[in-house]
């Protein structure tokens, strides 16, 4: 209790206000005004002036309490200042003064009448009022603080996932460049080593049995770059489903950050609906209610006290609501559009980078896989672009070449047209398809 002591001395000293002292005048009017002893009425008033002196230190002090801006708590101060009034002597004992049935009637009127009034000041919570404004302010100070620390570890762990993403990307792209880069070089590959056993053919003959050696040995070498591409088409194709499942792993683990972010939203919301400044402003209204209440209680003097009493109680609530209010906007200008309410465009570019996306995907869609693929094409009559109709080759010896030719070559064709269907734009889109994670945010 000793800081309250010095509270009131401090407001003794130095105060800006001071209570109204309406009450001690109606007091001293009906003193004055019905006793006719002078000795008797003379120590009624003094004894009148030291319980309203009294009174007043004790109602200031509780005053300053709900005008402190730490975090206190200070209900139970509070509290022990309303015990403290309710227990001030009743006016120093003067009935021991008192002998006329006037004076103890008027005596006994007014301890009525100053109990009434204390008894419904001490229902008022304006210190609990206080309290939770406070702590409201704190909450959404400490919130600030904890949404700034979630923030930067969202982003440092996004942009590692992205980092890393980017890398097998490129990884990805590599390989698909190579392809488009040296697929029409490896067609001329097989097309010549094709052409250079019908080359030959035009000029030896191969009849049934006897293959000249020279024509082995080109349809071996043909043989050789056929089975080579082929391995070269899979090989691309494998490299690349390779490093699909990588990016879908992390992809799902920009998901899981994504589902941490929602969630920390949704807490958000939750801490905004219970803390934010409406449930501040709703607290204010409930004490100033309650003051407005208050003043209208008790005797003309009483009420006119209270008045100026709760006048202060209500601007020293209102500093507390402000303060409370400037942090709330503080937190809204940082947090808002981010945390909760609606995500902005800029926050979801930021975490999901559409843009950065599709500019990585029409890059590969700038190689053309497609019609570089589609280049490698074969009829009845022609095997890559090499004619087996040329003057000189006998209707033998170009089914003799088909025969050599033609497993490999089917199988050749079905690596081309895989890789085809494989690396086609829709199918690469797939390969960053960020439709998951664009939804992935509430």
């Amino acid at each position: 209790m000793r800081w309250i002591f010095m509270v009131v001395a401090v407001v003794l000293l130095n105060s800006a206000y001071a209570l109204d002292g309406e009450r001690y005048e109606e007091m001293v009017e009906f003193i004055e005004s019905r006793l006719e002893n002078s000795e008797e009425s003379t120590a009624f008033i003094e004894a009148v002036e030291e319980y309203i002196d009294t009174r007043d230190e004790t109602l200031l002090a509780m005053i300053e309490l709900v005008k402190r801006d730490d975090e206190g708590p200070y209900l139970s101060a509070w509290q022990s200042l309303v015990s403290q009034l309710a227990s001030i002597p009743e006016l120093a004992d003067v009935d021991d003064d008192l002998t006329s049935d006037e004076a103890l009637d008027l005596y006994e009127g007014f301890m009525d009448e100053e109990q009434e009034w204390v008894s419904a000041l001490s229902t008022l919570g304006s210190a609990a009022y206080r309290d939770q404004l406070v702590q409201l302010r704190i909450r959404l100070s400490d919130m600030t603080v904890e949404l700034d620390d979630n923030w930067n570890t969202l982003l440092n762990a996004d942009g590692q996932l992205d980092e890393r993403e980017m890398r097998v990307m490129a990884d990805i792209y590599g390989i698909l460049a190579d392809l488009a880069r040296n697929s029409d070089g490896r067609r001329q590959t097989v097309r010549n080593s094709i052409q250079v056993v019908t080359d030959l053919l035009t000029r030896v003959d191969v009849v049934s049995g006897m293959v000249p050696g020279e024509v082995a040995s080109a349809i071996n070498q043909a043989l050789g770059v056929i089975a080579e591409t082929t391995k070269q088409y899979n090989d691309y194709m494998t490299a690349v489903e390779t490093m699909r499942p990588q990016v879908r792993e992390l992809a799902g683990q920009e998901l899981g950050l994504l589902i941490d972010f929602n969630e920390t939203r949704a807490d958000t919301q939750e801490f905004v609906d219970n803390n934010g400044y409406d449930v501040m402003k709703a607290l204010y209204d409930e004490a100033e209610e309650e003051l407005e209440d208050f003043g209208g209680v008790g005797t003309s003097g009483q009420r006119e006290d209270a008045e100026v009493f709760v006048s202060l109680l209500i601007d020293a609530l209102e500093d507390r609501l402000a303060a409370g209010g400037d942090i709330f906007n503080a937190f809204v200008a940082k947090h808002n559009l981010k945390f909760f309410g609606p995500v902005s465009p800029d926050i979801s570019e930021f975490l999901i980078e559409t843009k950065t996306w599709l500019a990585e995907t029409d890059r590969v869609s700038g190689l053309d896989l497609e019609r570089v693929l589609a280049t490698w094409r074969s009829d009845s009559n022609s095997f890559f672009g090499v004619s087996l109709t040329a003057d000189g080759i006998t209707d033998y010896e170009r089914e003799f070449i088909a025969e050599q030719l033609r497993r490999d070559l089917v199988a050749l064709q079905a690596a081309i047209d895989k890789a085809g269907q494989a690396f086609s734009t829709q199918n690469l889109a797939l390969i960053r398809d960020r439709r998951d994670i664009d939804e992935a945010i509430e």
